[in-house]
């Protein structure tokens, strides 16, 4: 009688978890920043209010936000894993064919710097205009009026998510292409 086959089983990263972990890192910021606006715009229309009641809730509603965050990422992870292989050899040609390639590689951990960079020019301009854009909504909602628009803070904001987005996917896939290329180096080995 034959042996069994032994099984070879891999964790294969999947990209968009990292993608998640830094979105999340934003709407953390933004919500942060715009609580104190929020709560000043509600102490007006409610004297008694408590700005910690709303800090509180907000904190809250941002942990349900994480552990959704975290549970589709988990879920997406785990999906597809762990893969199994009955033979070692066709787990190396499995490693070996979801490496990154260098250009790949190459281009993802450029779009991380660039992104990076106009994320830290645009950073400060973006959150002004934040600040600026909470503050018109609070004047709209106490008395009515609209505060003027800005193209420049449009246009600001646009580039900072446009650079935050280009630095989320490149740090994820730069991320997902480490972890994949260690474990081909790593089985590869054995």
């Amino acid at each position: 009688m034959a042996p069994p086959l032994r099984s070879h089983a891999v964790v294969s990263p999947e990209p968009g978890t990292a993608w998640l972990a830094v979105w999340f890192s934003l709407l953390y910021a933004v919500v942060d920043r715009a609580a104190g606006a929020v709560g000043g715009a509600i102490r007006s229309f409610a004297p008694g209010f408590d700005a910690a009641q709303l800090s509180t809730a907000l904190a809250g509603l941002l942990w349900v936000a994480f552990l959704t965050v975290v549970g589709v990422g988990v879920v997406r992870q785990y999906r597809a894993n762990p893969r199994a292989f009955g033979d070692r050899d066709v787990l190396r040609a499995f490693l070996d064919a979801h490496r990154p390639e260098r250009e790949r590689h190459a281009l993802a951990l450029a779009a991380a710097l660039v992104g990076g960079a106009v994320v830290a020019v645009a950073r400060d301009p973006f959150f002004a205009a934040l600040d600026g854009t909470s503050r018109g909504l609070v004047a709209l909602v106490e008395t009515g009026t609209l505060a003027p628009f800005s193209w420049t803070s449009l246009v600001g904001g646009v580039v900072f998510l446009g650079g935050f987005a280009l630095f989320a996917y490149g740090v994820d896939r730069a991320m997902t292409g480490a972890h994949r290329e260690l474990l081909f180096q790593y089985h590869s080995r054995r």
